[in-house]
């Protein structure tokens, strides 16, 4: 059971960095209909703005490692990017989905720099499979 547990655990981990990026490409003319008062430049801001802010995430990481047990960031990051990019289906205003996606990415920041020392804990075909 442990084992399971370690498995998806880092599955979880990894998860972030492979969905972040592109998920909302597909459906931008779709975003651009629904926020068409505001400048099409800032609407597709809000698709790219997790890349930006992903870089405060790695920037933060190896500072906040100091003080916070891996384990605990682990769970930050996750639950921050987990929450914030969930929160968007609720809350439909444009700023505050705009400001969800920025503090998601930043969730997504602090676990990237963890998930190649979480993924090399497991042997060469079980990290393959993992990832």
């Amino acid at each position: 059971m442990k084992k399971l547990i370690q498995k998806l655990t880092i599955m979880l981990v990894l998860m972030p960095a492979s969905l972040s990026i592109g998920l909302l490409s597909s459906s931008t003319n779709a975003i651009l209909e629904e926020y068409a008062i505001y400048p099409p430049s800032l609407v597709t801001m809000m698709i790219s703005i997790p890349t930006l802010s992903l870089l405060i995430g790695l920037i933060l990481s190896p500072i906040l490692m100091r003080h916070i047990p891996a384990k605990s960031l682990v769970l930050t990051g996750l639950l921050m990017y987990g929450v914030f990019n969930a929160l968007p289906a609720v809350v439909t205003g444009f700023y505050s989905t705009f400001l969800c996606r920025f503090i998601g990415g930043i969730g997504c920041g602090l676990i990237m720099p963890l998930q190649p020392t979480y993924a090399a804990t497991y042997p060469e075909k079980e990290r393959a499979a993992l990832m």
